[in-house]
C-alpha cells in the first residue's frame, strides 16, 4: 500500500514553482485551509476509489468527464462525448492542457490511463470497474479518441468521471515511491502539490495554467484532523478555514454562532451492515458462553432479517444522528438512478425478530463482533454502539469494535470480520451494486468491494444486462429489480443515508454543500465584503 505519510518531510520536485509564488504571508491572494477528517491513502490517484482519496486528488489531477451533481455530467479534460455505434463512443479533447511541470496532456496519455488503471486491480478499493467495459482506445487523430467496449456501456462517460488522467510520458515508469514523496504527483488539476508533511497536511498552489475557471485561492492546505470535536475547535480558533463532516453533536451550536456557517445536504452515501452470509463457520460468532459457533448463523436469511428487525432507523436518524440522516430502505438515497419505487420502508418488529432467530435454531440467540470504522463517518462510533444495543436486545449479544478507517478496511479486504458497519456513495444503483454485490470479479470491475464474497445468481444476471441496457427506462427496470433482489435477500442491511455537513469561517467563505459528499477548494467561495 501507498502511504501518503511516507517520509518526514515530503518535497514535490517542482522547484521552479516554488521559486515562483511569494510565501504565505506575502500572498495578495487568500490562502485556504480546510480541516479534512481522513488524509489520502496515496497521491496516486488510481490507488484506491475511496472518498478521501477522491476529494483530495481531485486538486491534482482532472477527469476527461467530472460529475458535479447526480447524474449531471460536465466536460472535464474532454469537452464533448458522444455514442457513434452501440459499442463506441467518442471523446473530443480540450486543446492546449499541459501536465503541472509543462509536459502536454495529449490523446495517448487516455489509452495509457486506462490500461493502467485496469492493471491495478489488488488495489485496497480498486477502480477497474470505471474501465472494466473497455476494449480499445483508439486515437481518431489527435484531438479525439474512440473508446470501444465490451457490449454497450452506457454509464462510460459517467464511470470516466472517476478515472483522472496520468502521462504516458511522466508516469509510465513512476513507482509507489514517486507518488508518495511527490515525484510523480504531477497532475492537470487546479492545483499542484508543494508539500505533504503529516503534521502540516496536503500543501498545494494555485495552477495558474489550469484550463478551468480562475481559483480564487492562492494557496491550500488540507490537513488531517480525525475527530470532529479537535476540526470543530481549530475552527474556531482560526486554525482553519472550514471543515468536513461536523459532528452531529455540534451541529446546533454552530448553527448558533455568528461567527460560523453551515451548509449541508442530503446525499448519495448509504450505511449498511454486511453480514457474512457465505462462509459455512465465521470467526466472531459464538454461543452465550463465548463458544465459537460450528455453523454460521448469517447463512440463514431468517437471521439476516432478523437483523434488519431489530434496527429501529427513524430512532437512528433522529436521535443517533440528530437529523443528520434519513431512513434507508434500500441501496441507493432518493434521487439516485435504479431506485426501486415500490419498496416500502424497513420494519423495526423486536419481537418479529426472537421469532426468526428460534425459528433459525438460535432461542437464545448468540454472541456477533460488531467491526466498523471509528472516524470515517459522521458519527459511526455512537451510531455503531446504538446498534450494538439493538442487536443486543434481540438475542444477538453484539461486541462492538471500531477501527481506525485503515486498519478497519486492511481486515475487511482480508475477509476477517462476520458482521460490520460500512457506507457506500453513489448516484446511480448500477454503481453501488456492481461494486458492492455482484460476484467477486475484480478484472471485470464486478464485486471489486464485496467484502464478504456475497454472490447471487439472480442479482448478477439482472446487472449484466441492466450494465449493457441503452435504453433508459429498461435500465432502470432492471436495476430495480436488483434492488428488490437484494434487499429481499438481505445482502446487506440498509441503515442510514447521510446528511452531509460542512461548517466555515462566516466572514471569510461560503461553502457549496454537494450531494456527492465532497470537500474541495473549487466549492469554496470568499465571502462577499
Amino acid at each position: 500500500m501507498i502511504m501518503s505519510r511516507l517520509g518526514s518531510c515530503v518535497l514535490v520536485a517542482v522547484a521552479l514553482l516554488a521559486a515562483t509564488l511569494p510565501g504565505r504571508a506575502q500572498q495578495q491572494a487568500p490562502a485556504l485551509v480546510i480541516g479534512i477528517q481522513q488524509a489520502p491513502s496515496s497521491l496516486d490517484p488510481h490507488h484506491e476509489g475511496s472518498t478521501p482519496n477522491i476529494n483530495a486528488l481531485a486538486h491534482l489531477y482532472d477527469c476527461l468527464v467530472e460529475e458535479e451533481a447526480p447524474g449531471v455530467l460536465r466536460p472535464g479534460l474532454a469537452l464533448s462525448w458522444r455514442v457513434v455505434g452501440p459499442e463506441a463512443w467518442e471523446f473530443v479533447l480540450r486543446e492546449g492542457v499541459r501536465f503541472h511541470d509543462g509536459t502536454p496532456f495529449v490523446a495517448e496519455d487516455v489509452a495509457f490511463t486506462v490500461e493502467r488503471v485496469r492493471g491495478m486491480s489488488a488495489t485496497p478499493n480498486p477502480l477497474t470497474p470505471f474501465v472494466r467495459s473497455i476494449r480499445a482506445v483508439e486515437i481518431v487523430e489527435p484531438g479525439r479518441v474512440r473508446i470501444t467496449t465490451d457490449g454497450p456501456n452506457p454509464f462510460l462517460p459517467r464511470d470516466l468521471a472517476y478515472v483522472r488522467m496520468l502521462s504516458r510520458r511522466i508516469h509510465a515508469a513512476a513507482e509507489p515511491r514517486d507518488f508518495a514523496e511527490g515525484r510523480a504527483a504531477i497532475g492537470t488539476g487546479p492545483y499542484r502539490l508543494m508539500r505533504n508533511e503529516p503534521q502540516r497536511g496536503l500543501e498545494l498552489a494555485r495552477n495558474e495554467a489550469w484550463f478551468g475557471a480562475s481559483q480564487p485561492w492562492s494557496r491550500v492546505t488540507l490537513r488531517e484532523i480525525g475527530s470532529p470535536a479537535a476540526r470543530a475547535a481549530a475552527l474556531v480558533s482560526g486554525e482553519i478555514d472550514v471543515m468536513e463532516r461536523v459532528a452531529v453533536a455540534d451541529l446546533g451550536w454552530i448553527r448558533g454562532d455568528a461567527r460560523l456557517a453551515l451548509s449541508t445536504s442530503p446525499s448519495g452515501e448509504m450505511l449498511f451492515l454486511f453480514p457474512d452470509s457465505t462462509r459455512d463457520a465465521t470467526p466472531f460468532v459464538t454461543d452465550k458462553a463465548g463458544n465459537t459457533l460450528a455453523a454460521n448463523p448469517f447463512r440463514d436469511l431468517r437471521v439476516r432479517r432478523a437483523l434488519s428487525l431489530a434496527i429501529d432507523r427513524t430512532a437512528l436518524a433522529a436521535r443517533v444522528m440528530d437529523g443528520a440522516a434519513l431512513p434507508a430502505e434500500q441501496l441507493n438515497a432518493p434521487g439516485s438512478e435504479g431506485r426501486a419505487a415500490d419498496l416500502p420502508p424497513l420494519a423495526h418488529d423486536p419481537a418479529a425478530a426472537r421469532r426468526l432467530l428460534a425459528e433459525a435454531g438460535f432461542p437464545d440467540g448468540f454472541g456477533v463482533t460488531l467491526h466498523g470504522p471509528r472516524g470515517l463517518y459522521t458519527n459511526d462510533a455512537a451510531l455503531l454502539q446504538a446498534l450494538g444495543q439493538a442487536l443486543a436486545r434481540v438475542g444477538m449479544a453484539a461486541r462492538v469494535e471500531a477501527l481506525p478507517p485503515q486498519v478497519f478496511t486492511t481486515r475487511a479486504n482480508a475477509f476477517e470480520f462476520s458482521l460490520y458497519m460500512f457506507g457506500y456513495n453513489s448516484a446511480t444503483a448500477a454503481s453501488t451494486i456492481r461494486g458492492l454485490l455482484m460476484t467477486r470479479d475484480p478484472p471485470r470491475g464486478f464485486g471489486t468491494v464485496n467484502r464478504m464474497r456475497y454472490s447471487n445468481a439472480t442479482l448478477d444476471g439482472l446487472m449484466q444486462r441492466a450494465l449493457v441496457e441503452l435504453d433508459p427506462a429498461a435500465r432502470g427496470d432492471l436495476l430495480a429489480a436488483a434492488q428488490r433482489e437484494a434487499v429481499g435477500d438481505m445482502a446487506v442491511v440498509p441503515l442510514l443515508y447521510s446528511v452531509h455537513a460542512w461548517a466555515s469561517r462566516a466572514d471569510k467563505l461560503r461553502f457549496q454543500a454537494n450531494p456527492l459528499g465532497r470537500t474541495r477548494a473549487m466549492f469554496a467561495a470568499p465571502a462577499q465584503p
